[in-house]
């Protein structure tokens, strides 16, 4: 321990050798001790108020702006999903031909059978009453004939048409020739109003 802080120690919490622990003495054991309490109490506070204090404020600062900007997402991510899902339903009524185009459809339908040497004959189709929304399925329904290779690609390119449609129900039988099949197919393509979108 250094000599000078054990020697002021000393002061402070013992009392002199030649003095009893009464009267005066008494009292002046008694301010020693108030004295290097409040000297502690003092130290304390300049660290608290010096060091903590301040991180506190910072680390608080910090939280504060940590919880704004969550905020600002949590606010502004509703308007932006909104948006999307507004500009993707214009994109969805942009992509659905309106009821005169069922003949391009069909035109559309016979292009890519013959893209890859088939032909359609015998097509049916069947509408249903539109929604709310104007927006309706027509079901169409065709055989193709053809090598199994061909038949297969036809389905890939329907599969990956930029028109809206579904494949509802499909079956393949042996057809008239050697290596020939009939693929019976029926798919619905989405048709909106007139009057809609």
């Amino acid at each position: 321990m250094n000599p000078v802080r054990g020697s002021f120690f000393k002061k402070l919490f013992v009392a002199s050798k030649g003095l009893s622990v009464t009267g005066e003495a008494s009292n002046r054991v008694k301010k020693n001790y108030l004295y290097g309490l409040t000297i502690i109490v003092g130290i304390n506070m300049v660290f608290y108020y010096g060091l903590t204090l301040s991180l506190k404020i910072e680390a608080d600062s910090i939280l504060k702006d940590i919880e704004s900007k969550r905020m600002e997402t949590v606010a502004i991510k509703p308007v932006y999903t909104f948006q999307r899902l507004k500009a993707d339903i214009n994109k969805f009524n942009e992509m659905l031909p309106q009821r005169p185009e069922i003949t391009k459809i069909i035109r559309e339908l016979d292009s890519l059978a013959r893209g890859v040497s088939l032909s359609i004959r015998d097509v049916s189709y069947d509408s249903k009453k539109a929604g709310k929304s104007g927006i309706y399925p027509i079901s169409i329904s065709f055989p193709v004939e053809g090598k199994y290779a061909n038949v297969k690609s036809f389905i890939y390119k329907l599969e990956s048409s930029r028109r809206l449609l579904t494949i509802d129900d499909l079956s393949l039988e042996k057809a008239s020739g050697r290596e020939d099949i009939r693929l019976k197919i029926r798919i619905s393509v989405y048709l909106k109003n007139a009057g809609n979108g």
